[in-house]
C-alpha cells in the first residue's frame, strides 16, 4: 500500500536546501510531545508557489532522522481539487540534517489543473508532491483518478509553466521585457499567448504558448523504505 500509516508529529516549517523534497510510506512512529494548534494549509495556484497557513502556533520541534533516498517521479496534472491524505514534509533542522515531519490535524489542498509530482503509485492511489511552491513542499496521497500525464491537456489547462530562458512580453504581440527563468502561474491563454504572473516578484506579462516548457523537475528525496 502507498498510504502511510498515521504519526503522531506536527508541523514545523523549515526551509529545505534540495530543489524538491518527497515522502514515503513508513512504519508507525513513537509519540511526540509537540504543541501545535494549525487550521488548515493550502496550495494556492492564484499565487506561484506559496504555501498558506491560517494558523495560530506554538510549536517545539521533534526530530525523526531516517535514511533517505533519491528517487525519480513523473510529471502529472490534477485534474480536480484534492485534499491530501496523510500529509508530510522532509524537511532540514538546524543542523542542516534532513528529517521526516508528519503533518497531523493539517488539511493540505491543492486545485484542479495544478502541476505535481507522482512519487509513486499503484491501481488506485499515488503518493505526489507540488511542482511548485515554497520550500519544503507537503506530499501526501490522493486517488489515481484525480490526474492525468497527458500532456497535451495539461499544455492546454494547466496553472503552471515553466520559463527558461524565456522573452516575454508586455501585451500579445508587444514589446520586449526580458528574459525570465522562472516557474511561472498562468492567468489565461489567449490566440496562441499566454499571460502569466510571478507573484513573489509581483510581476505579469506575455509569453508565446511555444515557448513554455512543463518539464519540471521529478528527482523528489524519500525516506528509504
Amino acid at each position: 500500500m502507498i498510504l502511510m500509516k498515521k504519526r503522531r508529529l506536527f508541523y514545523a516549517a523549515i526551509l529545505l536546501t534540495a530543489c524538491v523534497a518527497s515522502g514515503c510510506v513508513n512504519e508507525p512512529l513513537t509519540e511526540t510531545t509537540i504543541e501545535t494548534t494549525i487550521e488548515t494549509t493550502t496550495i494556492s495556484s492564484s499565487q506561484e508557489g506559496t504555501t498558506t497557513a491560517a494558523s495560530t502556533e506554538t510549536e517545539s520541534q521533534n526530530e525523526i532522522k531516517e535514511n533517505f533516498v533519491t528517487l525519480n517521479g513523473r510529471v502529472a496534472m490534477l485534474t480536480e481539487d484534492v485534499t491530501l491524505k496523510d500529509p508530510y514534509l522532509i524537511t532540514v533542522n538546524s543542523e542542516m540534517e534532513l528529517i521526516y515531519q508528519g503533518m497531523e490535524n493539517i488539511e493540505v489542498t491543492l486545485h484542479t489543473n495544478d502541476m505535481v509530482i507522482v512519487i509513486e503509485e499503484n491501481e488506485s492511489e499515488c503518493r505526489i508532491i507540488p511542482s511548485f511552491g515554497d520550500l519544503p513542499r507537503p506530499m501526501g496521497t490522493i486517488e489515481k483518478g484525480q490526474l492525468t500525464y497527458d500532456e497535451a491537456i495539461y499544455k492546454e489547462q494547466s496553472n503552471q509553466a515553466i520559463l527558461d530562458n524565456v522573452m516575454v512580453y508586455d501585451a500579445i504581440d508587444g514589446n520586449e521585457v526580458g528574459l525570465q527563468n522562472a516557474i511561472g502561474e498562468i492567468i489565461e491563454r489567449k490566440e496562441g499567448w499566454v499571460h502569466l504572473s510571478l507573484s513573489m516578484e509581483a510581476l505579469d506579462f506575455w509569453v508565446e504558448a511555444e515557448d513554455l516548457s512543463y518539464e519540471f523537475g521529478t528527482q523528489v528525496t524519500d525516506i528509504e523504505q
